[in-house]
């Protein structure tokens, strides 16, 4: 059984402007930690964003994040549509 496709979260996070990084944001001198950023916009927790950024995302989540921001998901994954 092949198992079913997976969306990285990169591009969303493109979309968004936002530059995924895990480092940063301990000190006030440091890098804003993008990847909180990201789960602040998409209204999950921090850990449910790194889970995705290492597993990333069933078509199922990626269409209703992508919605959930004004965008079609072919807008953010160029082979939306292509599936092996």
């Amino acid at each position: 059984m092949t198992k079913p496709r997976r969306y990285p979260l990169e591009p969303l996070a493109q979309t968004l402007g936002i530059t995924l990084h895990t480092n940063g944001g301990h000190q006030p001198q440091d890098e804003h930690d993008t990847l909180a950023d990201l789960a602040d916009r998409l209204n999950i927790t921090h850990r449910h964003a790194r889970r995705l950024l290492h597993d990333g995302l069933t078509e199922t989540q990626a269409d209703n994040f992508a919605i959930r921001l004004d965008y079609h998901p072919a807008n953010i994954w160029t082979d939306w549509y292509h599936h092996p």
